[in-house]
């Protein structure tokens, strides 16, 4: 199955430090990253609002978490804010 590109992000893109990048893989969570590989999140703002998708990386860390999120759809992968997005109760 082809996958659809993920959404370009704007220049102000700094990538995660690689020590928080290997937490994030690790399984650990913080407050301000408070997200893993593999957490089921439910979108809640956008066109994709309602959805569910996967965690599948850490993108950046400052100034707010964004994640890459392949859809539970199978529709394609999203660069998305922490501030776009809820951990669902299951994980």
């Amino acid at each position: 199955m082809r996958r659809r590109p993920a959404k370009k992000m704007n220049a102000e893109f700094k990538p995660a430090p690689e020590e928080e990048t290997d937490a994030f893989y690790r399984g650990e969570r913080t407050t301000r990253l408070p997200l893993s590989i593999n957490d089921t999140v439910l979108i809640k703002n956008g066109d994709r609002k309602g959805q569910l998708g996967w965690v599948v990386s850490l993108e950046q860390s400052d100034p707010e978490p964004r994640y890459l999120v392949e859809l539970c759809s199978g529709q394609g992968d999203l660069h998305l804010l922490i501030s776009d997005i809820d951990l669902t109760k299951d994980d």
